[in-house]
């Protein structure tokens, strides 16, 4: 069987193809950095939100459904279109986005230990597993 490159040599326009098996994964790439960037900066501006709810009534909300019923509007997750995960952690909470494999780890970011291993391993890549979650928590 042969490779995808050697069967676009054979083709009419060899080099249309090898410049896209070379150029389309960067634009996935970057697709997911942007996702990445703005699933945080959605998980930040959720985490602006509740802290000023709270501030006006003395304690986080059990969804978000009253931060939208009191005006904010709220991103959705990037990762998704959905909104974003909310819950209450002991005095504080957590938001989160699926992030890019689309699954709910209920807000594991287990890659925080990973970058531990990094700084142990030398070699190891330097970004993180792509199976977890984008995680903003906040302990109050």
């Amino acid at each position: 069987m042969e490779s995808a490159l050697q069967e676009l040599a054979r083709t009419k326009h060899p080099f249309y193809g090898v410049v896209t098996l070379t150029v389309m994964p960067i634009f996935g790439r970057m697709i997911e950095a942007r996702d990445r960037a703005t699933a945080g900066i959605g998980t930040a501006q959720i985490a602006l939100a509740l802290k000023a709810y709270r501030s006006e009534h003395d304690s986080y909300p059990p969804s978000l459904a009253p931060l939208e019923a009191a005006g904010w509007k709220l991103p959705l997750d990037p990762f998704g279109g959905k909104p974003f995960r909310y819950r209450r952690q002991g005095a504080g909470f957590v938001v989160w986005s699926l992030g890019p494999d689309m699954d709910d780890d209920n807000a594991a970011r287990d890659y925080e230990s990973y970058d531990e291993m990094v700084r142990r391993t030398p070699g190891l890549r330097e970004r993180p597993p792509e199976d977890y979650d984008i995680v903003f928590r906040c302990a109050r």
